[in-house]
């Protein structure tokens, strides 16, 4: 099993390929995700001025821990 975390200044929804995870945090805290390893299409969405955004990127995810999990960052318009 391998960890990844999706960071951004704003808070968004993270799917992993197509399939929705939960918040990208929790509370203040990035949250930390699980997956297979492997190549993977993880999709940031979140809310700007009332429309929703999506930015998703391909990544192969391999050789992580819970306590070391790959940082995913996304840029966002605030």
């Amino acid at each position: 099993m391998e960890y990844f975390t999706a960071t951004s200044l704003r808070r968004g929804r993270i799917y992993l390929d197509g399939n929705y995870l939960g918040e990208n945090r929790a509370g203040d805290l990035p949250r930390i995700f699980r997956c297979p390893a492997g190549l993977h299409d993880i999709c940031f969405e979140y809310l700007n001025h009332g429309a929703w955004h999506r930015h998703t990127r391909r990544l192969r995810i391999a050789g992580t821990t819970p306590i070391l999990p790959l940082d995913i960052p996304f840029i966002c318009e605030i």
